[in-house]
């Protein structure tokens, strides 16, 4: 079952939430409700994190024929 975004609420703490589909794409939820789009990779055997931006600076919407059948 998909999660939006928006319904994804703050908590006390920062949190992630791991997209099933793409691997190292996570969603991170901070308590003040800022929520952006992360990518954590290893390089040379050390975790890195990029950062892609924050979820209201883009959209995502998908393709009316989407999944491809």
């Amino acid at each position: 079952m998909p999660v939006t975004v928006t319904k994804l609420r703050p908590s006390n703490r920062r949190y992630l939430v791991w997209d099933t589909l793409q691997r190292g794409l996570a969603l991170q939820i901070e308590p003040s409700g800022y929520r952006a789009f992360k990518l954590i990779y290893r390089y040379h055997n050390r975790p890195r994190w990029f950062h892609i931006g924050a979820t209201n600076a883009m959209r995502l919407r998908m393709p009316a024929s989407w999944p491809p059948s």
